[in-house]
């Protein structure tokens, strides 16, 4: 549910990153179009079939738990279970909506084209797109009904908590310019974890590949990303946003 399958489009074609012309040059055709912004035929998997495969599972578990009541014996992991399902089902359909639906905009919301809001495991059931008002409304829908069946905080940060549903409330707000919410869960997200890495503790090794543990204590919830070269062995920091921080800030040796 979580490796290697949140969409990595959007993040490969911004501007945080650029690639040295050797890296791009020697890249694949898919990779170069993104990079580019230039439309390519991608054949599977991809950022799209890889979202919707986390999407089909919790349609399967939640379908299947209407079949199984919960009862005493079962209720920590029936609920677990649920709520896990509802908040992947709504991560993946938020990526899936930052990548290949229009951003939202309240006045054009009702009529612009989001995603596919797949919610059944039947592979019969014809796929029609919803509009970006609809998705992101069951985005928020899926969501807060997680918060009701999540523990406050996981027992690893690839679960599912209500601390991560608080935080993706928040980016999902966030999207949608209702400030005032996103500000509502953050500061919800933050009141159940708040951990901040020290960057003058041994915790850190400026000198390796990667500084930073994989599971640190800042992480709320974690997942990788579907490929392409947007890892540091390939991309390389944006130059202005580098040289904006001043010599002495810890965070630039990392």
């Amino acid at each position: 549910m979580n490796e290697f399958a949140t969409p990595s489009f959007g993040e490969a074609s911004c501007d945080n990153y650029f690639e040295p012309i050797d890296i791009y040059s020697s890249g694949d055709d898919g990779s170069k179009a993104t990079y580019t912004w230039q439309p390519h035929d991608y054949i599977a998997p991809n950022d799209w079939s890889s979202a919707y495969l986390p999407v089909y599972n919790s349609n399967y578990c939640l379908e299947t738990l209407d079949n199984i009541p919960m009862s005493a014996s079962n209720e920590a992991t029936w609920k677990n279970v649920k709520g896990s399902a509802l908040f992947f089902r709504a991560y993946y359909f938020g990526q899936l909506a930052w990548v290949y639906a229009k951003a939202y905009d309240k006045s054009t919301a009702s009529t612009d084209l989001g995603i596919a809001l797949r919610l059944t495991s039947d592979f019969n059931v014809t796929s029609t797109r919803a509009t970006v008002e609809e998705t992101y409304k069951k985005i928020v829908a899926d969501t807060k009904e997680s918060v009701m069946y999540l523990p406050e905080l996981p027992v690893h940060s690839y679960r599912p908590s209500k601390a991560a549903a608080y935080g993706l409330l928040a980016r999902t707000y966030l999207s949608m310019r209702q400030y005032d919410s996103a500000f509502k869960y953050a500061d919800l997200c933050l009141a159940l974890q708040n951990s901040l890495l020290n960057y003058n503790d041994g915790s850190i090794n400026a000198t390796s590949f990667v500084p930073f543990q994989r599971f640190n204590k800042e992480i709320i919830f974690y997942t990788s990303m579907n490929g392409l070269n947007i890892t540091p062995l390939y991309s390389r920091a944006d130059t202005t946003l580098y040289d904006s921080y001043s010599d002495s800030d810890r965070r630039k040796q990392m």
